[in-house]
């Protein structure tokens, strides 16, 4: 019996129905970074502790990353990240650049796309609001699928459009097991900014990235951030679900 439920606005199904879930994030550096830019009329003049990651998703026959990171020692120096070897905890999980089927991209700031390249097998899932991005051009027109507000990547994984930290900048709702998760890009750097409904210090479209926060906030899911230091304590590769 087919059991569906209503999140976020939007029909999902039960997971029962659902090929099972294994999600992993992957931090790939570590900074300090402005407050102000973290969250928005941020004053104190503070640096945070950051991460810097992405995640992976299998799914029945595909290995899916959200975002890639980048591996440039110059980017790296900019930003003042010292990045981690988290090659070798992926490759133990059964991911490698060969395997990954898909890749959807939150935006293509360099820090989330960068990487694309190391994954010439991947079809790449972004919303048409980012591709005009440089990155893109290293992808062949077989390989590039876009879409306007919401592309379903696979059953029980859906990528949406926010538009709050860029114009095309979305998240991914994913279902594993029984739980919910929202990965949110870069429209929540940290947890604060969703608990206290704090929007981003980064933005095009403050309202967006508030209306995505409240959303989040409201929805019952966890919601997993690519900046948040908390979320991958040891090593490089946590495995969040099941």
């Amino acid at each position: 019996m087919l059991v569906a439920v209503l999140l976020c606005g939007h029909l999902s199904f039960g997971a029962s129905e659902r090929t099972p879930v294994t999600l992993y994030a992957v931090k790939y550096g570590e900074s300090v970074y402005p407050a102000a830019k973290l969250i928005k009329g941020d004053a104190s003049g503070k640096r945070l502790p950051i991460a810097w990651m992405f995640y992976a998703v299998k799914s029945g026959n595909d290995i899916i990353l959200v975002d890639t990171g980048f591996s440039d020692a110059g980017d790296a120096k900019e930003f003042g990240v010292t990045l981690l070897p988290y090659q070798a905890e992926l490759a133990a999980a059964g991911i490698t650049p060969e395997s990954v089927t898909k890749i959807v991209l939150t935006h293509t700031h360099s820090d989330h796309a960068a990487n694309l390249p190391l994954y010439p097998r991947a079809t790449v899932i972004v919303n048409r609001r980012e591709t005009e991005a440089a990155v893109l051009r290293t992808v062949s027109k077989d390989r590039l699928i876009t879409f306007d507000e919401s592309y379903q990547v696979v059953p029980g994984m859906t990528v949406r459009r926010a538009g709050g930290h860029t114009h095309g900048s979305s998240y991914v709702e994913l279902q594993a097991g029984e739980k919910t998760y929202l990965l949110a890009g870069d429209e929540a750097y940290l947890p604060e900014n969703v608990s206290k409904l704090q929007p981003v210090g980064s933005f095009t479209d403050s309202a967006a990235n508030l209306t995505f926060l409240t959303l989040a906030k409201n929805s019952g899911a966890e919601v997993l951030t690519f900046h948040d230091p908390a979320v991958v304590k040891t090593g490089c590769v946590r495995q969040i679900a099941p």
